[in-house]
């Protein structure tokens, strides 16, 4: 921070007293607050005298209302013990340092004995102790390796403080989302650390000394949760109880995406959509950037270009294709402009200090007439209510979604291209300054949008992406990590920066597929996809300086294997679905380091290039130029090749043999991974059939859920799946189908079991099955009556059986 002789340590902590259901512990020059949000969870706060603690703004936590846990304490005099079921923690008064430990003693955090908490001109810096050989990981949206200790960028910190970082790669940080908190990983368990600060924080983690980790605040005051395990799971369940979970999103939003800067006109996206068709590649949605407002300015619609906008959504949407467009912050401030003008009256805007209303040049400014821009201040309730009332237009259309862009908020001036430090925002918490808000201008924006489309729309699941955010974002908006430059670093870069943001509570993520600022290659445009096939957000994306880059723009030979890559998502949308349903009841991430589901297993605790989907698959993409082989590590137990069934055993890793279409992805014993035929897009699934590719082990479930994909709370059915494996046979099990929702025609199941062997009989139920002879041509055009079994072209054993809402159970005799 400074001069060490300069620093004043906090100390002198008098006897802790009751402070409504935690304690406070008073000392000359700070105030130390504690309280239990859950029995695994505790909030410390440091407060410097003159800072205080600020009122409770809730930007990052679903909830500020805590059920205090049952605790037993013992208030010494020299410190404070508070033990729960899950937690101790042990407050120290002169000087302050803070432990906490787990329920069978193990230190989790623990302040370092030589720093503690200090406080220099303001600033106060808490240092804690990392132990040998333990990993962080998380941190939000971060460039670089994944495991954050030792240095980084040139000996640089990590900061925690949104900017506009275009053409972005490994060496750069921060980026346009903000989420502080670190997940460790020690011998196998792990703990998490989240510090609420949307100002500016900064982080050294093992960097000046290895052995520690230090977070430096401007304002004073440090706001720490310690989240116990011991799973990575565990952590993040906890972590996401506190902060929020996303809304289930509605179903075509995990199909494919299109989108450049800019399609320009409505003939021009019309033809987008036609190719798409014509070439029978799937997609559902398009995208508009900000040639569709009028002048660059939010919320203007461009008639000119994209006349009759409903007739527009309409037609698309008879092909197929759902609408988004983009919506920045930064309105135009011209005089006449209703928008503008209902804001000024209404006191909508972010202020200067003296009081006028702030102007900053964005994109409006480089529109027909030039003005600046004016930027709603979204600390205040009513004007996030009012911004939300501002899509109701758009929505009436049939628009599908809303892409919030811009929002970190980005500026075209100055050194930091952001809002000056000390503009005015007078809203939830008060009279503050930007500079204390700052990492949390974008997250609100996004709440701003998804209150309105819940108000708006009521029944349907609200669709957001922004480029900028703060924890607990994720409650609001999907995101997606901006201006990424199209090049072989920054494709090897999106999965561990994919990964901690998912491991940091956005687990609704994605990047541009090829990349936006730069050309890609034809490869390398497909190993993008290819990258990215199970990525919760799958967009392709470009700037306007590049040629065309749909899946087609490479030649024939190119757009036969972007088509089939994109076929693969349509054909594991069921499992993508089962995933994302599981992140959104959880937290549970959807991409997850190899260390999240092995945490025991230590060779993978520095894999950053490989990503589990779920619990069940694994993925390996194939990440270098030119690459004739690809290095697999597997974890412990046996894994299957999606395909063709192949089968390896971990731990241990193998070099296998690529081609430009190879994408190595293998199945976890046990697995059963929901699929589904290839559609054009998600609103022709009625009567596909089901497929189910089981993976015998010993034992094995799994819950199928459905819905019709769109509404909020509408009915829903769930049908348990229970797969057993014996010496004598393999089944796989149907439960009674519960609940109300029933698909609108007849299908057909298809249960494949790969890498069986010998086998005899199939029975359904106690039917024996007939051989299918000849065997289905395609198994989307099944009959949903159709009933018995064939051997496929990889010798997997697929049986067909009609669906039934009672129990079903397919037995396979093993020889």
């Amino acid at each position: 921070m400074t001069d060490p002789r300069r620093w004043t340590v906090v100390g002198g902590l008098a006897k802790a007293r009751h402070h409504g259901a935690g304690w406070d512990l008073d000392g000359p020059e700070a105030t130390v607050r504690v309280e239990f949000c859950s029995p695994h969870v505790v909030r410390v706060r440091c407060a410097q005298h003159g800072h205080g603690f600020a009122p409770e703004a809730g930007f990052a936590t679903a909830s500020r209302r805590f059920e205090a846990p049952h605790c037993e304490t013992e208030i010494l005099e020299d410190r404070l013990i508070a033990r729960t079921p899950g937690l101790e923690v042990v407050v120290e008064h002169d000087p302050f340092r803070l432990t906490v430990k787990d329920a069978e003693g193990r230190d989790l955090i623990a302040d370092d004995g030589s720093r503690g908490t200090v406080l220099y001109a303001g600033r106060m810096q808490c240092s804690m102790h990392l132990w040998v050989g333990e990993r962080v990981y998380g941190f939000g949206e971060r460039n670089g390796p994944m495991d954050h200790r030792g240095p980084r960028f040139q000996g640089r910190s990590l900061v925690c403080w949104n900017v506009d970082n275009y053409g972005h790669d490994q060496g750069l940080d921060p980026l346009y989302a903000s989420v502080p908190f670190l997940l460790f990983l020690r011998e196998g368990r792990c703990h998490g650390l989240f510090v609420d600060e949307p100002g500016r924080l900064v982080a050294d983690v093992g960097r000046s000394d290895t052995d520690v980790v230090s977070l430096r605040s401007p304002h004073g005051v440090i706001d720490r949760y310690v989240i116990s395990g011991p799973t990575p799971r565990d952590v993040l369940a906890r972590y996401t109880a506190l902060t929020g979970r996303p809304t289930l999103p509605p179903r075509w939003a995990l199909g494919f995406h299109q989108c450049r800067y800019s399609y320009e006109t409505a003939a021009d996206l019309r033809w987008i959509a036609q190719t798409f068709r014509r070439y029978e590649i799937p997609c559902d949605v398009l995208w508009l950037d900000i040639h569709a407002l009028e002048g660059f300015r939010p919320l203007r619609w461009n008639h000119r270009d994209f006349p009759e906008p409903a007739k527009l959504c309409g037609d698309l949407r008879e092909q197929g294709f759902q609408l988004i467009t983009i919506v920045d912050p930064h309105l135009a401030a011209l005089a006449g402009d209703p928008t503008f003008e209902q804001g000024k009256a209404e006191g909508h805007f972010v202020k200067q200090p003296d009081g006028g209303i702030y102007h900053g040049p964005v994109w409006p400014s480089r529109g027909e007439g030039g003005p600046w821009s004016v930027f709603p201040d979204f600390t205040a309730e009513r004007t996030r209510h009012w911004w939300g009332e501002q899509y109701r237009e758009f929505l009436d259309w049939g628009l599908a979604g809303i892409w919030n862009d811009m929002n970190e908020p980005a500026i075209f001036e100055g050194l930091e291209g952001t809002f000056p430090h000390d503009l005015r925002h007078s809203g939830d918490v008060g009279d503050v300054t930007h500079d204390r808000v700052h990492n949390a201008y974008g997250m609100l924006m996004t709440r701003a949008t998804h209150e309105g489309l819940r108000r708006l729309q009521p029944d349907k699941r609200p669709f957001v992406l922004t480029r900028s955010s703060y924890a607990g974002g994720q409650r609001y908006a999907w995101i997606w990590t901006g201006d990424v430059k199209s090049d072989w670093a920054a494709l090897q870069q999106t999965i561990p920066t994919l990964l901690n943001l998912s491991v940091s509570g956005f687990a609704l993520c994605g990047g541009d597929v090829g990349g936006f600022v730069g050309t890609p290659s034809a490869e390398l445009f497909t190993r993008w996809l290819q990258a990215c096939v199970l990525v919760p957000f799958f967009r392709a994306h470009t700037d306007d300086k590049t040629p065309e880059q749909e899946p087609w723009s490479y030649g024939y030979e190119w757009t036969a294997r972007n088509k089939r890559v994109i076929e693969l998502r349509y054909e594991l949308l069921p499992q993508v679905e089962r995933v994302v349903r599981e992140v959104c009841e959880t937290g549970v991430p959807a991409l997850r380091p190899l260390w999240f589901e092995f945490p025991g297993f230590g060779e993978c605790w520095g894999n950053q290039d490989h990503y589990m989907f779920g619990s069940d698959l694994l993925v390996a993409p194939v990440l270098v130029e030119g690459a004739k082989q690809r290095g697999v590590q597997f974890p412990p137990g046996k894994w299957y090749e999606l395909e063709s069934g192949e089968e390896y055993q971990g731990p241990g890793g193998t070099a296998l043999d690529v081609d430009l279409d190879t994408l190595p992805i293998f199945a976890r014993e046990g697995a059963i991974v929901f699929r589904q035929p290839v559609v054009p897009h998600t609103g022709v699934v009625d009567g596909v059939p089901r497929i189910f590719d089981v993976f015998p082990a010993e034992r094995s479930s799994a819950d199928w859920i459905e819905d019709d994909g769109v509404s909020l709370d509408g009915p829903r059915a769930r049908c348990h799946l229970l797969q057993v494996r014996t010496p004598s046979h393999v089944s796989l099990t149907f439960q009674p189908t519960r609940g109300d929702w029933r698909p609108a025609a007849p299908r057909a199941l298809v249960v494949r079991f790969h890498a069986i062997g010998e086998f005899g009989k199939v029975r359904i139920g106690r039917r024996v099955a007939p051989e299918l002879d000849p065997e289905p041509a395609l198994i989307a055009d099944l009959p949903a009556d159709t009933m018995g079994w064939f051997i496929d072209d990889q010798g997997r054993l697929v049986v067909i059986v009609p669906e039934r809402i009672d129990s079903l159970r397919v037995t396979v005799d093993l020889e």
